[in-house]
C-alpha cells in the first residue's frame, strides 16, 4: 500500500502551487474598479456643490494657502490661479462640479471609459497642483496626517491602474497576481505591487519633513484636524 501511494505523495510535492488571489477568487474585475472610480469621482462632484464651495472662502481658505512656501514657479500659478477665481467663484465652482461628475459618470458607461479615464488624469492633475498644491510635499509642511500626498493625486494613479489594455497570451486561467483586477489594466498587476510600495516609501519619507520632526507634531496635527 505504501510503494502504491508513494507515487502520488511525490506527484502532488512536485505539482505547481499556484492559486488566484482573494480579489481574483471574488470575483472582482477591471470593470468593478472602474465603475468605483466613476462612484468616487460622481460623489467628489457632489461634495463639490455643497453652498460653503460657491463663496470666496473655498478660494481663500483652500486655494491660495496652497502657494505659500511653494518654490516660486508653483506658488506663483496657484496665486494667480486663485485670484482668478475670485472673480466669478460660482461660475467657477459650478464648472468644477460638472467636470468631475461629468468624469465619474463618463467612466461609469463603458462607452466612454477610455476618454473619461484619461481627461480624470488631466483634471487630477490640475486639481493636484492647484487644489492641493502637489500635496504641499515640496514646502517642507506636508504630513500623511493632513492629506499629503492628496487624494486627488491616488485618483490619478487609480485612473492609469484601471485604463483597460489587451492581455497577450491569456488563453488560459491566470493564477498568482495575474489573476488580480489590475492585472487587465494598463500598468499590469506586477507594476501596481511596486507602485503601491513607492506609495509608502514616499509617505515614510514625508513622514522625514521639518513639520513632523518638533515633539508634538502628531498630537497637533491630530488637533486641528478635528477643529476643522
Amino acid at each position: 500500500m505504501s510503494v502504491i501511494l508513494m507515487p502520488m505523495r511525490d506527484q502532488d510535492q512536485s505539482a505547481p502551487k499556484t492559486r488566484k488571489t482573494l480579489v481574483g477568487r471574488s470575483g472582482i474585475n477591471l470593470r468593478v474598479l472602474q465603475i468605483a472610480l466613476g462612484c468616487l469621482w460622481v460623489v467628489d462632484g457632489l461634495l463639490q456643490a455643497q453652498p460653503k464651495m460657491f463663496g470666496s472662502d473655498f478660494v481663500k481658505m483652500v486655494i491660495l494657502p496652497n502657494s505659500m512656501s511653494q518654490p516660486g514657479f508653483i506658488g506663483s500659478l496657484i496665486s494667480w490661479s486663485g485670484h482668478l477665481m475670485l472673480h466669478g467663484s460660482v461660475i467657477w465652482n459650478t464648472l468644477f462640479v460638472l467636470i468631475q461628475v461629468g468624469i465619474g459618470v463618463g467612466i461609469i458607461f463603458k462607452r466612454t471609459t477610455k476618454f473619461a479615464l484619461l481627461a480624470s488624469i488631466g483634471w487630477a492633475s490640475g486639481v493636484w497642483l492647484i487644489g492641493e498644491g502637489l500635496g504641499m510635499v515640496l514646502t517642507g509642511t506636508a504630513s500623511p496626517l493632513t492629506g499629503s500626498p492628496g487624494a486627488v493625486f491616488i485618483y490619478a494613479v487609480m485612473a492609469l491602474i484601471v485604463f483597460p489594455r489587451k492581455r497577450q497570451g491569456s488563453n488560459g486561467v491566470l493564477m498568482g497576481i495575474d489573476s488580480s483586477a489590475s492585472g487587465d489594466g494598463l500598468l499590469g498587476s506586477s507594476a501596481v505591487l511596486i507602485l503601491w510600495a513607492l506609495f509608502w516609501i514616499g509617505n515614510a519619507f514625508i513622514w522625514l519633513e521639518p513639520a513632523n520632526r518638533y515633539s508634538s507634531a502628531i498630537k497637533d496635527q491630530i488637533q486641528a484636524n478635528a477643529q476643522m
